[in-house]
């Protein structure tokens, strides 16, 4: 989900002015953008670059000058007056402060329960599942694969703590978005193929104060959860936030039903 050229990497949706290099430089009649193909169910960056010099407009005066860094000529005293191609977008840091606080709970086949992220651009994520699987997928709501990693055997932390953990590094401006909206679904996949599960991403402020997390995993097929557990001193209190996926509750007490917990050594 990002364009590579000329040994940089582009942010889908970044534009840009070609770079030529010596002895021509950057020529800024010649916007290039990195927009989103659709291979099969993937979403893919291409670099579609196209000369803007013809969407210039017409100088009012007769003798109108090009300014240093430029596409159009404009008049002396229009100064001020915006090019053409000034719409280019520069790299910035979104605000990280809005970007945290993020979980998902995935039932199916296997359960697993996911904590996510931001910080400069890169969603940083960790799982517990009921098993290790192999692959992790990003889509969109429409069920576009918009990122794909294999998650390979894990490190020596993530063997002792049971944990999966990595990095979406350069998320691109628009699937920020998508997060920021909870509108983003996350997959894991088993090297057999045969399993796999699903989870909607959502923002949960009681994850502020999470000091410890659990996964919970249900009898019946399809359902389990996860708990926020924190700690007070002042009084001495366990707060706890339970969130529930799949079968775990009927129509008819989903809106109202009594929830027992159980902490146990």
């Amino acid at each position: 989900s990002e364009c590579q050229i000329g040994g940089e990497v582009r942010e889908l949706g970044s534009t840009w002015f070609a770079d030529l290099g010596p002895p021509f430089g950057v020529m800024y009649c010649i916007k290039c953008q990195c927009v989103p193909v659709q291979k099969k169910r993937k979403i893919i960056g291409k670099v579609h670059c196209k000369n803007i010099k013809n969407e210039c407009p017409k100088p009012t005066c007769d003798e109108p000058v090009l300014y240093p860094g430029k596409c159009c000529k404009v008049c002396p005293e229009d100064v001020e007056s915006p090019d053409v191609a000034q719409d280019v977008t520069s790299p910035s840091e979104d605000d990280d402060k809005n970007m945290k606080y993020f979980a998902s709970v995935l039932t199916g086949d296997e359960t697993a329960t996911g904590r996510f992220s931001f910080h400069k651009r890169s969603l940083y994520y960790s799982f517990y599942a009921t098993s290790r699987p192999s692959l992790i997928q990003f889509l969109d709501p429409a069920g576009n694969i918009i990122n794909e990693q294999e998650l390979g055997s894990g490190s020596v932390y993530q063997n002792a703590t049971e944990k999966i953990c990595g990095v979406w590094r350069r998320v691109p401006r628009d699937y920020r978005k998508l997060i920021r909206k909870e509108q983003l679904t996350v997959t894991l996949i088993w090297a057999d193929k045969k399993r796999n599960i699903s989870g909607q991403i959502y923002r949960y402020r009681t994850l502020q104060t999470e000091m410890y997390s659990a996964l919970l995993a249900g009898d019946g097929f399809g359902s389990g959860g996860t708990a926020i557990v924190s700690v007070s001193t002042t009084p001495p209190s366990i707060h706890i936030t339970a969130v529930f996926a799949g079968t775990i509750f009927s129509k008819e007490d989903a809106v109202d039903a009594p929830v027992t917990i159980r902490l146990a050594t």
